[in-house]
């Protein structure tokens, strides 16, 4: 708070966290994988499949890995695989058809696809 004189007081910006605790203790930045929301104590891991840069500083920041996208629709939302002939970069999200009159081998059938390499003509 303003003009606070107890070293309690000071809270971790976004994208910090104070190592468990307490506040006033020395922030650390917030590892890749995770995000911290102003004041945090600890690191609070990203949705599975997903990964942020370090010291992250909102759940936005957890983007979808490759071969995955957001089943939710927007950023910081659980991450699925992509499905057979559809393939998803990092941070999709939604999938992306192959291209056309290209797909998954009959015996490759994939998913979790993370670039249009996968795709095969037919």
């Amino acid at each position: 708070p303003p003009l606070s004189a107890a070293r309690t007081a000071c809270r971790a910006v976004a994208g910090y966290h104070h190592n468990g605790g307490p506040y006033g203790s020395a922030p650390s930045p917030c590892p890749a994988g995770s995000y911290c929301p102003p004041a945090s104590l600890v690191p609070t891991p990203c949705p599975a499949f997903t990964d942020s840069p370090p010291a992250s500083g909102e759940l936005r920041a957890c983007r979808a890995k490759p071969g995955y996208h957001h089943a939710g629709g927007d950023y910081g939302t659980a991450a699925v695989p992509c499905t057979r002939n559809l393939y998803c970069p990092a941070g999709s999200i939604s999938p992306i058809p192959c291209p056309d009159n290209t797909g998954a081998s009959e015996s490759d059938p994939w998913i979790a696809a993370a670039s249009a390499a996968r795709c095969v003509p037919r």
